[in-house]
């Protein structure tokens, strides 16, 4: 029979109560808890501390295999790509590595040994020679603030190797520093010409200075020019007074010396030949025959009309001179006159097309320029020099130079005729086409508007 709790403890109590000595129980009196309650009351302690024992060993486990895979993965020599042969790297003075160069080093070599025995791949090599020779001389030049007197000095400090014109073809490198070697020219040519920058160089022989390069014929023109400048100094300085030029004798004052009235066929004692009202000069600057009333200068037999067969261009010039081409491709042309003064129209490479102005600064003193004149020329605005002597017009990719050179004279006697010429100067065709000399012949000249 099974005894609630209660009374169990109840009857316990009181047995103790009665006597201290009897402590026998009745079996049947004691009652325990069954088995099944007594073990899943004991399960519980047991379990936890399990579970946290398998628990931290597997995190101690997996924190030391993360260990060991990481010391694993970088102690192990990675897999990386074939790295560059540094030795061949080249790096100029100023510590400015040329990246284009290193990076199309690859792509290049091919293509660079296919053409390397082309005229242009020979100019494309010249043309590489002559950027690295010009770097090379300015690091020289920062280092020890002068130029050196020969490129051989460049080696090995700028330079690894002094570099030759590639053969055949072309001229030898021809380096010469000015006397103070604060400036240098450097000669080279080009077979059939290739791009420096954006700008495209034609064939022909150059000369490099540390201010850019510029067409050997337009580089000598200019040298001689400044050197002619310099002597003219140099007078002042030792205290001779320059001789100024002067007009030729003019007995009317109609600004036609006597001498250009006897080619114009006008008096030279009556400003107004024809008596039409306009004086003699006028007329002719203004294309009107000075001779005849009603007649246009086109149509006398005062003047010539010459066009250029291989550039763009026209003028008037009197009848009596002669005209004659010093360049295989007439880029240089002289019209001389008995006296042996003479106009001459050069025509130089201005190959990023830039105004007269900006052209003729770059090859001289900002002094210079700031002196010039600006007028219009077949169109096209111009700049002259504060002579008067000298006219530059550009048109297209070239520069055209109108010159009047007194030769040996004191004393100009063709001024007007020199703006004659100026005025009768006019461009035909256009600027995309003035390299097609064969195609310019065919074009009609039509005269100035009156």
């Amino acid at each position: 029979m099974f005894t609630p709790p209660d009374e169990a403890n109840n009857l316990d109590i009181e047995a103790m109560n009665d006597s201290s000595d009897n402590l026998e129980v009745i079996e049947s009196d004691v009652h325990a808890m069954p088995q099944k309650f007594r073990q899943a009351g004991s399960l519980p302690k047991k379990k936890g501390r399990l579970n946290w024992f398998i628990i931290g060993s597997i995190i101690v486990v997996a924190l030391a295999a993360i260990i060991v895979v990481a010391i694993m993965f970088f102690s192990s020599p990675q897999e990386v790509g074939e790295l560059p042969d540094l030795s061949d790297v080249q790096v100029n003075g100023n510590q400015n590595v040329n990246s284009n160069q290193n990076t199309n080093q690859a792509d290049n070599q091919d293509s660079q040994q296919q053409t390397a025995d082309s005229q242009g791949g020979r100019d494309l090599q010249r043309i590489t020679d002559v950027s690295q020779l010009r770097t090379a001389l300015l690091l020289h030049f920062n280092s020890y603030q002068v130029f050196p007197t020969d490129l051989d000095a460049l080696a090995p400090e700028f330079l690894s190797e002094v570099p030759i014109n590639p053969r055949p073809g072309g001229l030898a490198y021809e380096y010469l520093p000015e006397e103070d070697q604060l400036n240098y020219q450097l000669k080279f040519a080009l077979e059939q010409g290739g791009l420096w920058g954006v700008a495209r160089l034609r064939q022909g022989s150059y000369i490099a200075t540390a201010s850019g390069i510029t067409p050997e014929e337009v580089f000598r023109l200019e040298q001689d020019n400044q050197d002619d400048s310099d002597d003219n100094q140099n007078s002042q300085a030792e205290g001779d007074q320059p001789q100024a030029l002067r007009q030729g004798l003019d007995t009317d004052s109609d600004q036609l010396t006597d001498i250009e009235e006897n080619i114009y066929q006008t008096n030279s004692t009556n400003q107004d030949t024809d008596g039409d009202g306009f004086n003699d000069a006028q007329e002719i600057l203004n294309h009107y025959d000075p001779t005849s009333a009603e007649g246009r200068l086109i149509d006398s037999s005062l003047i010539e009309i010459y066009q250029n067969p291989s550039h763009p261009y026209s003028l008037f010039y009197p009848k009596v001179w002669s005209a004659r081409s010093l360049t295989a491709n007439d880029s240089e042309v002289i019209f001389t006159a008995t006296t042996g003064e003479f106009i001459e129209v050069i025509v130089a490479d201005n190959p990023l097309g830039v105004s007269a102005y900006n052209w003729y600064l770059a090859q001289n003193n900002a002094d210079l320029a700031r002196s010039l004149r600006s007028l219009m020329i077949g169109g096209f605005s111009a700049v002259q020099t504060e002579d008067g002597l000298n006219t530059y017009v550009s048109y297209g990719s070239k520069i055209y130079i109108i010159t009047y050179n007194i030769g040996t004279q004191q004393q100009m006697n063709f001024q007007t005729t020199y703006q004659l010429v100026l005025n009768s100067f006019i461009f035909f065709g256009s600027p995309e086409n003035q390299e097609t000399g064969s195609n310019q012949g065919d074009s009609v000249i039509v005269a100035p508007e009156s």
